[in-house]
């Protein structure tokens, strides 16, 4: 490999690396964030009207209203998405439901947008 090239790489791999562990001393930060937007985003869907996003404003307000969630209690969901009905788990549009091997039970489909598949 050319010595220009390789000093290149060797340069946008260091920069690359050195974002890597920057973001890595934010993840909470960066998490927290994450989810509130996903919240502002989906509160107009049938979840996010059940659960109450808007009056979500914090990490905190999220974690005493959102409940550990199985499968099974968003079973409903999927299945409304899955016969076409709109804006049920998130706002964009499912592209494809994935669909698990069912190896601890019956197979359960996974709704797929074009932002979860990136």
């Amino acid at each position: 490999m050319p010595i220009m090239k390789e000093l290149f790489l060797l340069g946008v791999g260091r920069a690359a690396l050195r974002e890597f562990y920057e973001q890595c001393g934010r993840a909470r930060a960066i998490q927290d964030s994450l989810v509130m937007r996903l919240m502002r985003k989906n509160e107009g869907t049938q979840y996010g009207k059940d659960h109450d996003f808007k009056h979500i404003h914090s990490i905190q307000d999220f974690k005493k209203t959102i409940p550990i969630t199985t499968y099974e209690d968003i079973k409903p969901y999927v299945d409304r998405a899955f016969h076409g009905m709109p804006a049920q788990l998130t706002i964009d549009k499912p592209i494809f439901f994935a669909m698990t091997s069912g190896t601890t039970g019956d197979p359960k489909y996974i709704p797929v947008t074009s932002e979860s598949d990136r």
